[in-house]
Protein backbone atom coordinates (compact mmCIF):
# COMPACT_ATOMS: atom_id res chain seq x y z
CA UNK A 1 0.00 0.00 0.00
CA UNK A 2 1.65 3.08 -0.82
CA UNK A 3 0.16 6.84 -0.77
CA UNK A 4 0.28 9.02 -4.05
CA UNK A 5 0.20 12.76 -4.43
CA UNK A 6 -3.61 13.90 -3.88
CA UNK A 7 -5.33 16.38 -6.37
CA UNK A 8 -7.61 19.27 -5.41
CA UNK A 9 -10.86 18.73 -6.78
CA UNK A 10 -13.27 21.95 -7.55
CA UNK A 11 -15.61 20.98 -4.21
CA UNK A 12 -16.15 18.77 -1.96
CA UNK A 13 -16.21 15.38 -3.60
CA UNK A 14 -19.13 13.18 -3.41
CA UNK A 15 -18.43 10.22 -6.06
CA UNK A 16 -15.67 8.95 -7.51
CA UNK A 17 -16.15 6.45 -10.47
CA UNK A 18 -13.35 4.64 -12.84
CA UNK A 19 -14.63 3.76 -16.15
CA UNK A 20 -14.27 1.01 -17.87
CA UNK A 21 -10.73 -0.33 -19.10
CA UNK A 22 -10.62 -0.46 -23.06
CA UNK A 23 -7.61 -3.30 -22.44
CA UNK A 24 -6.12 -4.56 -19.31
CA UNK A 25 -3.06 -2.94 -20.38
CA UNK A 26 -4.16 0.48 -20.37
CA UNK A 27 -1.77 3.29 -19.75
CA UNK A 28 -4.40 5.93 -19.44
CA UNK A 29 -7.63 5.95 -17.14
CA UNK A 30 -10.41 7.63 -17.03
CA UNK A 31 -12.72 8.29 -14.01
CA UNK A 32 -15.40 10.65 -12.93
CA UNK A 33 -15.93 12.65 -9.78
CA UNK A 34 -18.96 14.76 -8.30
CA UNK A 35 -19.38 17.32 -6.15
CA UNK A 36 -22.04 18.66 -3.17
CA UNK A 37 -22.89 20.91 -0.82
CA UNK A 38 -21.42 24.04 -3.56
CA UNK A 39 -24.10 27.30 -2.93
CA UNK A 40 -25.05 27.01 -7.05
CA UNK A 41 -23.89 24.90 -8.94
CA UNK A 42 -21.82 21.36 -8.25
CA UNK A 43 -20.00 20.20 -11.03
CA UNK A 44 -18.87 16.66 -12.77
CA UNK A 45 -15.38 16.47 -13.72
CA UNK A 46 -14.12 13.61 -16.24
CA UNK A 47 -10.34 13.41 -15.61
CA UNK A 48 -7.34 11.21 -16.98
CA UNK A 49 -4.53 9.48 -14.94
CA UNK A 50 -1.80 8.62 -17.38
CA UNK A 51 0.81 6.46 -16.29
CA UNK A 52 4.70 7.91 -16.77
CA UNK A 53 6.64 5.58 -18.86
CA UNK A 54 9.55 3.54 -17.48
CA UNK A 55 11.24 3.98 -14.97
CA UNK A 56 9.67 7.10 -14.29
CA UNK A 57 6.16 5.01 -13.41
CA UNK A 58 7.72 2.86 -10.90
CA UNK A 59 8.64 5.96 -8.19
CA UNK A 60 5.51 7.36 -6.28
CA UNK A 61 3.99 9.53 -8.04
CA UNK A 62 3.33 7.41 -11.13
CA UNK A 63 0.48 8.79 -12.42
CA UNK A 64 -0.17 12.50 -14.09
CA UNK A 65 -3.66 13.22 -13.34
CA UNK A 66 -5.95 16.32 -14.85
CA UNK A 67 -9.22 17.64 -15.80
CA UNK A 68 -10.14 16.95 -19.25
CA UNK A 69 -13.59 17.65 -19.45
CA UNK A 70 -16.09 19.13 -16.81
CA UNK A 71 -20.26 20.11 -16.68
CA UNK A 72 -22.37 21.54 -14.18
CA UNK A 73 -25.46 20.11 -12.86
CA UNK A 74 -27.74 22.08 -10.29
CA UNK A 75 -27.82 19.99 -6.84
CA UNK A 76 -25.42 17.64 -5.45
CA UNK A 77 -24.13 14.47 -7.66
CA UNK A 78 -25.70 11.95 -5.39
CA UNK A 79 -24.57 9.13 -8.01
CA UNK A 80 -22.39 8.34 -10.84
CA UNK A 81 -22.49 5.45 -13.11
CA UNK A 82 -20.47 4.65 -16.77
CA UNK A 83 -22.25 2.75 -18.59
CA UNK A 84 -19.55 2.40 -21.16
CA UNK A 85 -16.37 4.45 -21.61
CA UNK A 86 -18.64 6.68 -23.92
CA UNK A 87 -21.75 7.17 -21.35
CA UNK A 88 -21.66 8.33 -18.10
CA UNK A 89 -25.11 8.92 -15.91
CA UNK A 90 -25.16 11.09 -13.19
CA UNK A 91 -27.86 11.01 -10.40
CA UNK A 92 -28.70 14.17 -8.50
CA UNK A 93 -30.29 15.57 -4.96
CA UNK A 94 -32.82 17.10 -6.82
CA UNK A 95 -34.25 13.52 -8.32
CA UNK A 96 -32.71 13.87 -11.32
CA UNK A 97 -31.20 11.45 -13.51
CA UNK A 98 -29.18 12.41 -16.48
CA UNK A 99 -27.43 11.11 -19.05
CA UNK A 100 -24.00 12.29 -20.67
CA UNK A 101 -22.31 11.21 -24.32
CA UNK A 102 -18.48 11.71 -23.83
CA UNK A 103 -17.07 13.32 -26.90
CA UNK A 104 -13.42 13.46 -27.54
CA UNK A 105 -12.14 17.23 -29.15
CA UNK A 106 -9.22 18.70 -29.77
CA UNK A 107 -8.44 22.54 -28.10
CA UNK A 108 -6.21 24.54 -29.22
CA UNK A 109 -4.32 26.34 -26.31
CA UNK A 110 -1.59 29.60 -26.46
CA UNK A 111 1.58 28.57 -24.56
CA UNK A 112 4.39 31.09 -24.26
CA UNK A 113 8.02 30.09 -25.22
CA UNK A 114 11.56 31.59 -25.73
CA UNK A 115 10.50 31.68 -29.33
CA UNK A 116 7.46 33.47 -29.13
CA UNK A 117 3.97 31.92 -28.86
CA UNK A 118 3.35 28.07 -29.85
CA UNK A 119 -0.71 26.53 -30.61
CA UNK A 120 -0.74 23.68 -28.32
CA UNK A 121 -2.93 21.04 -29.25
CA UNK A 122 -4.88 18.94 -26.29
CA UNK A 123 -7.53 16.69 -26.10
CA UNK A 124 -10.55 16.93 -23.88
CA UNK A 125 -13.81 15.53 -23.33
CA UNK A 126 -17.00 17.22 -24.03
CA UNK A 127 -19.83 16.21 -21.70
CA UNK A 128 -22.95 16.13 -24.41
CA UNK A 129 -26.20 15.76 -22.04
CA UNK A 130 -28.75 13.18 -24.38
CA UNK A 131 -30.91 12.97 -21.13
CA UNK A 132 -32.49 14.12 -17.89
CA UNK A 133 -35.59 13.04 -16.46
CA UNK A 134 -36.90 13.69 -13.11
CA UNK A 135 -37.63 10.81 -11.64
CA UNK A 136 -37.79 11.10 -7.60
CA UNK A 137 -40.48 13.44 -5.74
CA UNK A 138 -43.46 14.16 -3.52
CA UNK A 139 -46.04 14.78 -5.50
CA UNK A 140 -49.33 16.38 -4.02
CA UNK A 141 -52.45 17.41 -5.72
CA UNK A 142 -51.21 21.13 -5.40
CA UNK A 143 -47.46 20.46 -5.69
CA UNK A 144 -44.48 18.44 -6.60
CA UNK A 145 -41.80 18.74 -4.42
CA UNK A 146 -38.48 16.78 -5.71
CA UNK A 147 -36.21 14.46 -3.70
CA UNK A 148 -32.97 13.19 -3.30
CA UNK A 149 -32.64 10.43 -5.72
CA UNK A 150 -29.53 8.63 -3.94
CA UNK A 151 -28.43 5.25 -6.14
CA UNK A 152 -27.61 4.39 -9.57
CA UNK A 153 -28.07 0.55 -11.02
CA UNK A 154 -27.49 -0.35 -14.86
CA UNK A 155 -28.77 -3.29 -16.52
CA UNK A 156 -26.83 -6.01 -16.72
CA UNK A 157 -25.71 -8.82 -19.69
CA UNK A 158 -27.28 -6.38 -22.01
CA UNK A 159 -25.67 -4.57 -24.61
CA UNK A 160 -28.56 -2.98 -26.25
CA UNK A 161 -31.01 -0.46 -24.71
CA UNK A 162 -30.04 -0.61 -21.36
CA UNK A 163 -32.31 0.05 -18.62
CA UNK A 164 -31.53 2.18 -15.40
CA UNK A 165 -32.75 1.66 -12.29
CA UNK A 166 -32.79 4.35 -10.00
CA UNK A 167 -33.72 4.68 -5.84
CA UNK A 168 -34.25 7.89 -3.99
CA UNK A 169 -35.25 9.20 -0.64
CA UNK A 170 -39.08 8.91 -1.95
CA UNK A 171 -38.67 5.12 -1.54
CA UNK A 172 -39.31 4.31 -4.65
CA UNK A 173 -37.60 2.68 -7.30
CA UNK A 174 -37.93 3.69 -10.50
CA UNK A 175 -36.71 2.08 -14.35
CA UNK A 176 -36.12 3.90 -17.35
CA UNK A 177 -34.42 4.55 -20.29
CA UNK A 178 -32.49 6.86 -22.17
CA UNK A 179 -34.12 6.60 -25.77
CA UNK A 180 -37.32 7.91 -23.81
CA UNK A 181 -39.16 8.81 -21.13
CA UNK A 182 -41.45 5.85 -20.50
CA UNK A 183 -40.33 4.95 -17.21
CA UNK A 184 -42.07 2.14 -14.41
CA UNK A 185 -42.24 3.37 -10.83
CA UNK A 186 -42.13 0.72 -7.83
CA UNK A 187 -43.05 1.80 -4.33
CA UNK A 188 -40.33 -0.29 -2.87
CA UNK A 189 -40.41 0.94 0.52
CA UNK A 190 -42.27 3.66 3.00
CA UNK A 191 -38.27 5.50 4.02
CA UNK A 192 -35.37 6.32 2.29
CA UNK A 193 -33.72 4.17 0.01
CA UNK A 194 -29.33 4.75 0.14
CA UNK A 195 -28.49 1.92 -2.00
CA UNK A 196 -29.14 -0.54 -5.25
CA UNK A 197 -27.19 -3.24 -6.98
CA UNK A 198 -28.45 -5.01 -9.88
CA UNK A 199 -26.68 -8.77 -9.73
CA UNK A 200 -28.22 -10.68 -12.43
CA UNK A 201 -31.07 -9.72 -15.14
CA UNK A 202 -33.99 -10.53 -13.17
CA UNK A 203 -32.36 -9.73 -9.38
CA UNK A 204 -32.28 -6.22 -7.64
CA UNK A 205 -31.69 -5.83 -4.18
CA UNK A 206 -32.09 -2.07 -2.32
CA UNK A 207 -30.87 -1.02 1.21
CA UNK A 208 -33.08 1.02 2.88
CA UNK A 209 -32.48 3.51 5.88
CA UNK A 210 -34.28 1.63 8.08
CA UNK A 211 -31.77 -1.20 7.76
CA UNK A 212 -33.77 -3.54 5.33
CA UNK A 213 -32.16 -5.39 2.04
CA UNK A 214 -35.23 -5.94 -0.41
CA UNK A 215 -34.78 -8.26 -3.09
CA UNK A 216 -36.78 -7.95 -6.37
CA UNK A 217 -37.61 -9.77 -9.52
CA UNK A 218 -37.28 -7.34 -12.71
CA UNK A 219 -39.74 -9.64 -14.58
CA UNK A 220 -42.43 -8.68 -11.43
CA UNK A 221 -40.58 -6.44 -9.56
CA UNK A 222 -44.37 -4.83 -7.60
CA UNK A 223 -43.39 -7.11 -4.47
CA UNK A 224 -40.10 -7.86 -3.02
CA UNK A 225 -39.66 -11.98 -2.97
CA UNK A 226 -36.84 -11.74 0.33
CA UNK A 227 -36.57 -9.00 3.03
CA UNK A 228 -33.69 -9.21 5.70
CA UNK A 229 -33.35 -6.74 8.33
CA UNK A 230 -29.95 -5.95 10.30
CA UNK A 231 -29.45 -6.13 13.84
CA UNK A 232 -27.27 -3.91 15.56
CA UNK A 233 -26.76 -0.91 18.71
CA UNK A 234 -29.63 1.09 17.70
CA UNK A 235 -30.31 1.78 14.21
CA UNK A 236 -28.43 0.27 12.06
CA UNK A 237 -29.24 2.21 9.31
CA UNK A 238 -27.97 1.00 5.46
CA UNK A 239 -25.74 3.55 3.87
CA UNK A 240 -24.35 1.59 0.83
CA UNK A 241 -24.53 -1.30 -1.05
CA UNK A 242 -22.20 -3.17 -3.74
CA UNK A 243 -21.77 -6.48 -5.45
CA UNK A 244 -19.03 -8.82 -5.70
CA UNK A 245 -18.32 -8.74 -9.53
CA UNK A 246 -17.21 -12.12 -9.34
CA UNK A 247 -19.79 -13.83 -7.16
CA UNK A 248 -23.03 -11.71 -8.23
CA UNK A 249 -24.60 -13.74 -5.39
CA UNK A 250 -22.63 -11.86 -2.67
CA UNK A 251 -23.53 -8.69 -1.57
CA UNK A 252 -21.30 -5.97 0.85
CA UNK A 253 -23.87 -3.28 2.71
CA UNK A 254 -22.21 -0.27 5.04
CA UNK A 255 -24.71 0.69 7.79
CA UNK A 256 -24.63 4.46 9.80
CA UNK A 257 -23.09 2.65 12.81
CA UNK A 258 -20.03 1.95 10.66
CA UNK A 259 -20.62 -1.65 9.95
CA UNK A 260 -19.94 -3.84 7.18
CA UNK A 261 -22.59 -6.76 6.55
CA UNK A 262 -21.94 -9.99 4.02
CA UNK A 263 -24.72 -11.39 2.84
CA UNK A 264 -26.10 -14.06 0.33
CA UNK A 265 -28.75 -12.30 -1.77
CA UNK A 266 -30.12 -16.52 -2.10
CA UNK A 267 -30.91 -16.60 0.98
CA UNK A 268 -31.45 -13.04 2.30
CA UNK A 269 -32.23 -13.75 6.85
CA UNK A 270 -29.42 -12.77 8.51
CA UNK A 271 -25.34 -11.71 7.49
CA UNK A 272 -22.89 -14.34 6.99
CA UNK A 273 -20.55 -12.44 8.38
CA UNK A 274 -20.12 -8.90 10.22
CA UNK A 275 -17.04 -6.10 10.73
CA UNK A 276 -16.90 -2.98 12.41
CA UNK A 277 -14.45 -0.91 10.50
CA UNK A 278 -15.16 2.65 11.34
CA UNK A 279 -16.63 4.93 14.06
CA UNK A 280 -19.02 6.75 12.09
CA UNK A 281 -20.96 6.02 8.90
CA UNK A 282 -19.35 4.00 5.56
CA UNK A 283 -20.37 6.36 2.94
CA UNK A 284 -18.90 3.74 -0.08
CA UNK A 285 -18.00 0.05 0.17
CA UNK A 286 -16.31 -2.01 -2.80
CA UNK A 287 -15.29 -5.50 -3.60
CA UNK A 288 -11.88 -5.37 -5.04
CA UNK A 289 -12.07 -6.95 -8.23
CA UNK A 290 -9.09 -9.24 -8.33
CA UNK A 291 -9.10 -10.58 -4.93
CA UNK A 292 -13.04 -11.98 -3.97
CA UNK A 293 -12.49 -11.84 -0.20
CA UNK A 294 -11.42 -8.59 0.07
CA UNK A 295 -13.23 -5.34 0.50
CA UNK A 296 -12.75 -1.87 1.00
CA UNK A 297 -14.76 0.62 2.35
CA UNK A 298 -14.38 4.67 3.71
CA UNK A 299 -16.17 6.31 6.07
CA UNK A 300 -17.36 9.81 7.43
CA UNK A 301 -14.55 9.15 10.19
CA UNK A 302 -11.52 9.58 7.07
CA UNK A 303 -10.59 6.02 7.00
CA UNK A 304 -10.69 3.72 4.46
CA UNK A 305 -10.21 -0.05 5.76
CA UNK A 306 -9.52 -3.43 3.84
CA UNK A 307 -11.26 -6.19 4.72
CA UNK A 308 -10.15 -9.85 4.41
CA UNK A 309 -13.58 -12.03 4.57
CA UNK A 310 -11.19 -15.21 4.48
CA UNK A 311 -10.34 -14.54 8.36
CA UNK A 312 -13.38 -14.30 9.88
CA UNK A 313 -14.59 -17.90 10.66
CA UNK A 314 -17.63 -17.11 12.94
CA UNK A 315 -21.08 -16.30 11.38
CA UNK A 316 -22.14 -13.49 13.75
CA UNK A 317 -18.69 -12.86 14.81
CA UNK A 318 -17.50 -8.48 15.23
CA UNK A 319 -14.07 -7.58 14.41
CA UNK A 320 -12.36 -5.13 16.83
CA UNK A 321 -11.67 -1.82 14.23
CA UNK A 322 -7.85 -2.09 15.94
CA UNK A 323 -7.46 -5.12 13.98
CA UNK A 324 -8.62 -4.02 10.54
CA UNK A 325 -5.73 -3.13 8.61
CA UNK A 326 -5.95 0.77 6.86
CA UNK A 327 -4.98 2.72 4.39
CA UNK A 328 -2.95 5.53 6.29
CA UNK A 329 -2.66 9.16 4.84
CA UNK A 330 -2.05 12.02 6.70
CA UNK A 331 -2.81 14.54 4.78
CA UNK A 332 -6.63 14.20 5.46
CA UNK A 333 -9.12 14.26 8.22
CA UNK A 334 -11.83 15.19 6.48
CA UNK A 335 -14.84 12.89 5.98
CA UNK A 336 -14.15 10.21 2.72
CA UNK A 337 -17.47 9.74 0.57
CA UNK A 338 -16.36 7.47 -2.15
CA UNK A 339 -14.09 5.41 -3.58
CA UNK A 340 -13.09 3.22 -6.28
CA UNK A 341 -10.82 0.79 -7.57
CA UNK A 342 -8.99 0.21 -11.03
CA UNK A 343 -8.40 -3.51 -10.98
CA UNK A 344 -5.58 -3.62 -14.22
CA UNK A 345 -3.46 -0.10 -12.41
CA UNK A 346 -4.01 -1.42 -9.54
CA UNK A 347 -5.02 2.06 -8.29
CA UNK A 348 -7.83 3.03 -5.63
CA UNK A 349 -9.15 6.82 -5.60
CA UNK A 350 -10.96 8.43 -3.13
CA UNK A 351 -12.77 11.82 -2.53
CA UNK A 352 -12.94 13.97 0.37
CA UNK A 353 -15.15 16.84 1.76
CA UNK A 354 -11.52 18.18 1.76
CA UNK A 355 -12.50 19.11 -1.65
CA UNK A 356 -9.40 16.36 -2.95
CA UNK A 357 -8.81 13.12 -4.32
CA UNK A 358 -6.41 10.76 -3.02
CA UNK A 359 -5.02 8.14 -4.47
CA UNK A 360 -4.19 5.05 -3.26
CA UNK A 361 -1.40 2.19 -5.04
CA UNK A 362 -2.35 -0.90 -3.66
CA UNK A 363 -0.46 -4.88 -3.95
CA UNK A 364 -2.54 -7.69 -5.13
CA UNK A 365 -0.33 -9.92 -4.15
Amino acid sequence: MTNLPSERAVGKVSKVRFAPSIGYEDTTLLFASGTWDEEEENVISLWKAEQKPPPLHMILNAYDTKVVGEVKQPGDISDLCFISTNYLVAASSRGTINAYRLVEMENLNEQETSDGTDLLTEKIIELEKISSQTLHNWSTTANNYYVSATGLAIEPDNNDDLEIASVGEDGKLVFSRITDTMTEIIDADTGIINGLVWPTSHEIVIATSGGRLKKFDRRNPRTAVAVAKTEGKGLDRLTCLTVNPNKTMQLASGSANGVVSIWDSRNLVEPLKKFEPHKLSIWDIVFHPNRSETVLSCSEDASIAILDLSKTLLTSYLRGRDEIPRLPNNFNCAPLNSLDYHPSAKLLVSGSDDARLFFDKLNDD
